[in-house]
């Protein structure tokens, strides 16, 4: 019997997920805000590129925050990142098998920085308390 092929990535059942029809979450607003972001399951496959990403973030992880919790880890299908968000605050991510980059959201402005090294993270976390 021929194998049946599947996509790479499947959404489960976004309703249970807190998740709007036509909404369209980010990876800062979906941490943040009450809404759980869409959950990838990976089937017999992953995407050239992605899975060099999710090698880059947890590389990443283990060489500067192996001593931190993980909130959670995630693709966004939006903006094609992969990405670990830490409970420091910190989200390490990656998108179509390029440099690591770090995600600190302003709760202040609303928005989003991307940063470029593990000390600039750290820095603007630290001015922000």
């Amino acid at each position: 019997m021929p194998r049946k092929v599947l996509s790479r990535v499947q959404i489960v059942n976004k309703t249970n997920f807190g998740i709007k029809e036509g909404s369209n979450p980010s990876i800062g607003s979906n941490l943040i805000s009450n809404q759980t972001p869409k959950i990838m399951k990976t089937q017999n496959s992953f995407a050239y590129l992605d899975a060099k990403s999710k090698s880059i973030v947890w590389s990443a992880y283990a060489e500067h925050f192996a001593d931190e919790e993980i909130m959670e880890e995630g693709f966004n299908i939006n903006t094609g990142y992969v990405y670990i968000a830490l409970e420091n605050g910190i989200t390490i991510a990656s998108a179509f098998g390029k440099k690591v980059e770090y995600i600190v959201y302003d709760e202040e402005n609303e928005t989003e920085d991307f940063l470029f090294s593990v000390k600039q993270a750290y820095a603007f976390l630290q001015n922000k308390y």
